[in-house]
């Protein structure tokens, strides 16, 4: 009996020990997931490869100081409309003005002639998941564009392309989502381009 009495308080010491370890490990804080970076998905394809297309250069996509980083941002209209918010751990690759210029820029890609006789910019004037409430978001852009006749026409044709589609309301509606509303704004843009080329 003594013998089983010596070695409880070290069997005590030990369990006492493991659960101290253990216990301090669920304490401690745990790592933060590593960042994930993002980009509009693979280029598309060019929207008309024809001469209509011939002669237009663009000059690049502009964006305002708010939208020149690659923070993917989100409005709350349920709680403040004016306060505009980001995803810590998600962000793009890139400033959404680049992306959105390299995929217009090849789905205006044409063969042949290349000399520059319309100058195409374009500004980036929104970009971002909008929600409504706790439970509904929308992805949304909004992009104007400027098109002019290089010599001796100073008739400048513009427009505003705009898309929105319903998302979920979390991180993954805004990835999913501004992508394709970025698509379907920058089709439109191209394929009024090549009807205002076509027809002056």
């Amino acid at each position: 009996m003594a013998h089983v009495s010596q070695r409880a308080p070290q069997l005590f010491t030990i369990l006492l020990t493991l659960w101290l370890v253990g216990g301090c490990t669920t304490l401690l804080p745990q790592p933060e997931p590593a960042p994930s970076r993002f980009d509009l998905g693979p280029l598309p394809e060019t929207v008309q490869n024809d001469s209509n297309l011939v002669g237009i250069r663009l000059q690049g996509v502009r964006a305002p100081s708010w939208l020149a980083g690659a923070e993917i941002p989100y409005r709350q209209l349920h709680r403040r409309a004016e306060a505009v918010n980001h995803y810590s751990a998600h962000s793009w690759i890139a400033p959404p003005s680049e992306m959105l210029g390299v995929w217009l820029g090849q789905m205006l890609m044409a063969d042949g002639d290349t000399a520059e006789r319309w100058r195409l910019e374009v500004d980036l004037l929104s970009f971002e998941q909008v929600f409504m409430s706790a439970s509904e978001a929308k992805a949304t852009i909004v992009l104007h564009a400027s098109l002019q006749r290089r010599g001796g026409d100073d008739r400048i044709h513009q427009r505003r392309f705009t898309s929105a589609v319903p998302v979920t309301a979390d991180v993954n509606g805004a990835i999913e989502g501004l992508p394709r509303v970025a698509d379907t704004a920058l089709r439109e843009l191209a394929a009024w381009a090549i009807e205002v080329t076509a027809s002056h």
